[in-house]
């Protein structure tokens, strides 16, 4: 009976951890997405200006 209870406890925080892992997962994945994106940005908009500050001095 104990035994049977324990199964059942065991079984219920399986059902609870494994989404909770996998959704703190996702949030890392989706983080870590974020992240690259706004290195790429941040590293292209410098880009960009240093492009806009070559060219303003050649500007006249």
């Amino acid at each position: 009976m104990v035994f049977k209870c324990f199964m059942v406890l065991s079984f219920l925080i399986n059902l609870i951890t494994i989404p909770a892992v996998g959704f703190s997962c996702l949030i890392d994945l989706m983080w870590g997405i974020c992240n690259d994106w706004f290195l790429y940005a941040s590293r292209y908009s410098k880009h960009f200006y240093y492009i806009c500050d070559k060219s303003e001095e050649k500007c006249p």
